[in-house]
């Protein structure tokens, strides 16, 4: 018996577009979802392998953004199209230039107590000059 090879093309041709368009779909699903939060999405690539993977039906994929913050972002996204956008494993691994860490805030309050007390020290109250009587 002879393998009907045109019609195993014609499979594989329409799983390849399939593929393709699942893809295309996929990217303008979590451009979307980045956007409408006030973010960009930098890169995604498929990780067939990622987390979660395992008895799942989305589709993984590595994705770097940026968030309405300028924090750069790499987390992992589940995706397809009846689910949404699912995200797992963000992390930070750049801040942006207008992140303020609990470390420059202690500093900061470190050094406004040390001019208050400057302060009280030489006048008595922040505010006023000292007479320089005794």
């Amino acid at each position: 018996m002879e393998t009907p090879a045109p019609v195993f093309i014609v499979f594989i041709v329409i799983a390849v577009l399939f593929t393709a368009l699942s893809r295309l779909s996929d990217t303008d699903r979590v451009k979307g979802h980045i956007e409408e939060r006030g973010g960009k999405l930098l890169e995604k690539k498929w990780t067939p392998f990622g987390t979660g993977w395992y008895g799942d039906h989305n589709r993984i994929y590595t994705v770097r953004y940026l968030d309405r913050d300028g924090n750069e972002h790499q987390a992992t996204c589940k995706t397809n199209i009846l689910s949404g956008v699912y995200w797992t494993d963000d992390e930070i691994v750049r801040y942006g230039e207008s992140h303020v860490t609990a470390h420059s805030l202690q500093e900061e309050n470190a050094r406004l107590r040390q001019e208050i007390e400057r302060l009280k020290q030489g006048s008595g109250e922040p505010g006023e000059e000292r007479s320089g009587k005794a």
